[in-house]
């Protein structure tokens, strides 16, 4: 090699050190962005003089051999890219392959789609610098995260070889759906800029495991394809108040979902004290935000509940899992106090019209903080108004802090945490309650209870419970209704001094429609209804300074909606019988 071509090359793997990013790992690597700015037509046509190729096409070769040559130039090999040219290997083959031919003990490189062809341009390199070559390759391949068309998600299975452009990686939380890694991706190996509007992400993504398990190989699929199929239909693409799935990828049999970083969820926001909002005035800017939340959510709820048209088939959905935790607050550009957005869509399912309001309560995945009646009650169905109830809970939490405050929300929570069938006090929105009887019907209840329980096998306690089971029971020896506590804190919101008409009106809806024990005759709002309804509230905080500044406090008496008797679920009538929990008596009238 002639002193210039060393100059050169020297001059090039000096500016590969100087321009490179660095894996959390600690290597180095190069995106196609940062070497289309260091090798440049004119600085191969100066490196490669020495190759004597007058006709050469430089420009061509930045386009296709850019990633090999460098590579070449770290080995100091940049001489052998004509070699390569000429044996017809370009970037788009690598990643280029070892292989033993002939028990060859220090192998040969090949093509990945020829492995039994070793390639003649590498056979005069020894043994350590096409040990260089092969390992060196994957630093400036490294995988570009984005979306087809920059509105679809990819799928992708990669090799496990893959470099993930990360620059940080952050082990964050775990838990029984996967677990979540804060990353740092450099803006030029994604491209996620400008897909959602409202959402400023600073480079930020958040990458779910999911757990992976060779035994439950086929279950793990199954799971991972149902996420991803929610996670599609619901998006910030199509509201923006959904969390966006951006892409999806396999190792091995490692799945990993990709989506933006959220700097915290709304439990975590409701605690941080430098959110919180004043409580000894009416702030009309933050009232506005609030009402936009609100209704940004609700808007969310109903594009979940009503899916759309796919395949000739009519679908609808339910989250199954609105929770604190599971609200997202993101910066927004578009709004400087940021945007909720509601997200883990793991409990997700769908419906078609005919089944969405008869799903049965079996296996039911929820919340235990806002675990709705419909949970525990002998034939009771989840439909889309579980969410109805854990959304009311929510909201209901949220008036709470925007008036009081945190301590006011933490003073909500110790209120309604009582004893539960469990013997075990939990913040729970609604009592299950010992209807009064003749004590004799209580004598027969118990014991043919107990002359069932015990002929069951453990298999069969796993199963809906048998129709003998079921008579064995008395009719409404139970009764449910929403917790005094809950109906006390909601009278003290309406009185806070700064407590507005807007405030009043809000939670009139969360009680009288949101957060009832459903009955033939009384039936949460719909997600659709609900909707309109809080527009309204939203047009008039916009609309009617008066309606959302001048405090008007309210001494309202607290409401007492009639308990509903109702037959409970073989597991709640087993959980009652081991735990023999001292629930409360209800003596007075009951809602038909």
């Amino acid at each position: 090699m002639d002193h210039s071509l060393k100059s050169e090359e020297y001059l090039l793997a000096q500016k590969l050190e100087e321009d490179c990013h660095t894996h959390y790992s600690g290597k180095q690597f190069w995106s196609k962005s940062v070497l289309q700015q260091i090798i440049t037509s004119d600085y191969v046509r100066h490196l490669l003089t020495s190759g004597n190729k007058q006709n050469a096409n430089y420009d061509e070769i930045v386009d296709t051999h850019m990633r090999i040559l460098a590579v070449l130039t770290q080995l100091g090999k940049s001489s052998d890219l004509w070699k390569i040219i000429e044996a017809g290997v370009s970037d788009k083959n690598l990643p280029l392959r070892k292989v033993n031919l002939r028990g060859d003990i220090s192998y040969s490189i090949c093509l990945k789609d020829s492995p039994r062809t070793a390639l003649g341009c590498f056979a005069h390199w020894d043994k350590s610098h096409r040990e260089l070559f092969l390992s060196k390759q994957y630093q400036f391949i490294p995988a570009f995260l984005d979306m087809k068309d920059g509105k679809a998600i990819k799928n992708e299975s990669f090799d496990s070889t893959v470099l993930l452009p990360f620059l940080e990686d952050e082990h964050k939380t775990h838990g029984g759906y996967g677990d979540i890694h804060k990353v740092k991706i450099p803006s030029d190996c994604h491209g996620f800029d400008g897909v959602l509007k409202s959402i400023i992400t600073k480079d930020y993504f958040a990458v779910k495991h999911l757990p992976a398990d060779k035994s439950r190989s086929a279950e793990l699929d199954e799971e991972f394809w149902q996420e991803v199929e929610a996670l599609q239909r619901y998006s910030g693409l199509v509201h923006e108040h959904l969390v966006t799935l951006l892409m999806t990828w396999k190792i091995g049999d490692q799945y990993c979902l990709l989506f933006p970083w959220a700097d915290s969820d709304l439990s975590s926001y409701w605690k941080t004290l430098s959110n919180a909002p004043k409580t000894d005035s009416v702030d009309h800017e933050f009232v506005l935000w609030i009402s936009r939340q609100i209704v940004g959510l609700a808007g969310a709820l109903a594009t979940i509940h009503s899916v759309g048209d796919h395949g000739g088939i009519r679908k609808y959905g339910r989250h199954g899992d609105i929770k604190p935790e599971n609200i997202l607050f993101y910066p927004s550009s578009q709004d400087q106090r940021g945007i909720l957005v509601i997200a883990d869509f793991g409990l997700t399912a769908f419906n078609t019209t005919g089944s969405r309001s008869n799903q049965p309560n079996r296996s039911i995945g929820n919340t235990p903080g806002y675990r709705p009646p419909e949970c525990d009650i002998s034939g009771g169905t989840i439909s889309q108004a579980f969410d109805i109830w854990t959304f009311g809970c929510l909201l209901s939490e949220m008036v709470c802090w925007t008036l009081g405050g945190p301590g006011k929300r933490n003073d909500f929570q110790m209120k309604r945490t009582t004893l539960w069938i469990t013997n075990v006090n939990t913040p729970i929105f609604f009592d299950v309650m010992i209807n009064d009887q003749d004590k004799s019907d209580m004598n027969k209840m118990k014991q043919g209870f107990s002359r069932y329980v015990p002929c069951l096998g453990r298999k069969q306690l796993k199963q809906r419970e048998p129709k003998h089971a079921i008579m064995a029971k008395p009719q409404s020896e139970y009764v449910i209704m929403v917790k005094p506590e809950v109906s006390e804190v909601i009278a003290e919101l309406h009185n806070l001094p700064q407590c507005t008409r807007y405030f009043h009106d809000l939670l009139d809806l969360i009680e009288d429609r949101m957060i009832v024990v459903e009955t033939p005759n009384h039936k949460r709002v719909r997600s659709p209804a609900l909707l309109v309804e809080l527009e309204k509230l939203q047009r008039k905080v916009s609309d009617a300074d008066s309606y959302s500044l001048e405090p008007c406090p309210s001494k309202r008496s607290t409401k007492r909606f009639p308990p509903v008797p109702a037959d409970l679920t073989f597991q709640a009538y087993k959980t009652i019988e081991t735990h023999n929990p001292r629930l409360k008596t209800r003596t007075d009238g009951t809602r038909p």
